[in-house]
């Protein structure tokens, strides 16, 4: 199951922005920015995603999501390594950032999204080890 999972992540970020995204995740889905981004809270299911959406955009415009890595954790949990790039809302200042999520996925869905600011802490939490 676990190269199955990889692949569902991978097809995560390929339709970024359009509906079937939607349909990746579990209607109960939690998902969770990093540490330091400026809305920490949890946000729940499809609708919580569509208010994490709409918080996200209060900060920043034509963001997108590039994978960098997709590393296997086991089990039920995937790791990814991304590229943020974005526009600040307020100052127009180009942004660029590489983060790091757990994905945990049930039954073909991701069921949990857990941001990091880097690629070893995304790992510490997967378990693993650079």
């Amino acid at each position: 199951m676990t190269q199955e999972n990889v692949e569902i992540v991978r097809r995560l970020f390929d339709v970024q922005g359009t509906s079937e995204f939607l349909e990746l995740l579990d209607p109960h889905v939690v998902w969770l920015n990093h540490a330091s981004a400026p809305q920490t809270k949890p946000y729940v299911g499809h609708e919580g995603l569509l208010e994490w959406y709409s918080d996200f955009r209060a900060h920043v415009g034509g963001f997108r999501f590039d994978l960098v890595e997709l590393i296997d954790a086991g089990g039920d949990q995937v790791v990814t390594v991304h590229r943020v790039t974005a526009t600040g809302t307020t100052s127009g200042a180009q942004i660029e950032q590489t983060q790091a999520a757990v994905i945990t996925l049930l039954n073909g869905k991701v069921v949990r999204s857990q941001g990091f600011e880097t690629k070893a802490k995304a790992l510490g939490a997967a378990g693993l080890k650079e």
